[in-house]
């Protein structure tokens, strides 16, 4: 079974030339195809439909890191998507793992398959923001247009300059080594371990992130709790590469010091105890956002793989806009964090009420006739007594079901 060629021939997909990347017994195989201004990609999927043939075929603009991929196969229907060149690569490489296990072509193709899609957004929400804003609103938005680049390119430079040196690093390596530059390409000027007493004992957590040095140094040399946490945008919590982030583990030696409660539990408990509205966890990789005004305010947060999104330009974004330092600044409008909030709010508040009006219009009849229905074959003719307490059980029950079924925002948790 041939695997990925080191040199890629060069070959014809009709009147398209691609490169062979990946061949298994000819049965499916992997192409490449470059392109200077459009992607021909309905000449080659009629080229390969017409030839029975099931193939992966990548098609990238010279210089993009972004590519278009089309999956074909005579027994199933074309899948399409994007990939970064990372991506594509990882993809490669799992396609080559099986071949070397000897896997058979249509086991290959069905990995592929299952690889590829349906893709996982490039965030995870628990609870935090509207899913509504963050897939709609927020790509229509001004917000959205800001230019990344800068940054994106400047993380993934550090990324790849100490990669190596991240995957057995310790918490204090952790932060010198990554986070504290990320912080500051971020815009962040911070102070670190200061101490407060807020939740009735001594807390200290890692950072405090302000706007400026200025900020900063202003809120130190007050030297009081409160106006030390005043000027502040966040509160910062950060541990070693890739920990997880919501299990407690005692004795760990790539830890500074041991904690009895998980980090997610960490980060909520400093925000009580210095009223910060804002936090930050990580541990280099993940990126957490929690909102300190949230009742339950450990377990929802907005998280990105930092990663996952670093070769995408399009998926850091959703870095980028939510953990800048503008995004914690409000200024002549509030704050882009608040306005997620609020954005997310006045949906869930229109779903809500969108939902009622269908409950009450349409399902509370529908119960309540089965209710009734139920009755007279069962027990006979329905009288007034029957219909109050069929009017209050159907009651009961859809203002049980439209509580879990409602969607949760931030405004449930104020």
């Amino acid at each position: 079974m041939k695997q990925r060629h080191s040199e890629p021939p060069t070959v014809k997909l009709g009147e398209t030339k691609a490169e062979l990347l990946f061949d298994a017994e000819r049965l499916f195989r992997v192409y490449r195809v470059e392109y200077k201004a459009s992607p021909p990609i309905a000449a080659v999927e009629s080229h390969l439909a017409k030839s029975g043939s099931a193939a992966l075929v990548a098609f990238q603009k010279a210089g993009d890191s972004t590519l278009q991929i089309l999956l074909v196969s005579p027994d199933a229907k074309p899948l399409r998507t994007r990939l970064s060149q990372q991506q594509f690569e990882e993809l490669l490489s799992e396609l080559e793992a099986l071949a070397k296990e000897n896997q058979d072509p249509l086991a290959i193709e069905e990995a592929a398959r299952d690889l590829l899609g349906p893709q996982k957004p490039s965030y995870r929400n628990n609870g935090l923001f509207s899913e509504h804003f963050l897939t709609t609103r927020l790509k229509d938005s001004a917000d959205w247009r800001q230019n990344a680049e800068p940054v994106r390119r400047q993380l993934l430079d550090l990324y790849e300059e100490k990669k190596n040196l991240l995957a057995e690093a310790n918490e204090a390596q952790t932060e010198e080594e990554f986070i504290k530059p990320v912080l500051k390409i971020l815009g962040f000027a911070y102070t670190v371990q200061p101490k407060t007493t807020g939740s009735g004992g001594a807390e200290h957590p890692d950072y405090v992130l302000y706007a400026s040095e200025a900020d900063k140094a202003q809120a130190v040399a007050a030297g009081d709790e409160e106006k030390l946490f005043a000027p502040a945008l966040a509160i910062g919590e950060a541990k070693y590469w890739e920990r997880d982030l919501d299990k407690k583990r005692r004795g760990d030696p790539r830890e500074i010091a041991a904690s009895a409660v998980s980090p997610s539990f960490q980060i909520a408990r400093y925000l009580e105890a210095t009223g910060v509205e804002w936090g930050v966890l990580t541990n280099g990789r993940e990126w957490r956002l929690y909102w300190g005004r949230a009742a339950d305010r450990q377990k929802r947060f907005y998280a990105v793989d930092l990663l996952r999104v670093l070769n995408d330009p399009e998926a850091f974004k959703y870095f980028y806009l939510f953990f800048r330092k503008e995004a914690f600044q409000d200024g002549a409008k509030p704050s882009f964090l608040h306005r997620a909030i609020e954005e997310s709010e006045k949906y869930g508040l229109r779903v809500g009420e969108r939902l009622k009006d269908v409950v009450f219009e349409e399902a509370f009849p529908s119960l309540a006739n089965g209710f009734l229905q139920y009755h007279r074959e069962n027990h006979g003719a329905v009288n007034d007594d029957v219909l109050k307490e069929t009017y209050r059980a159907s009651l009961t029950l859809l203002y049980r079901l439209l509580f879990f079924s409602t969607p949760k925002t931030a405004s449930c948790c104020r």
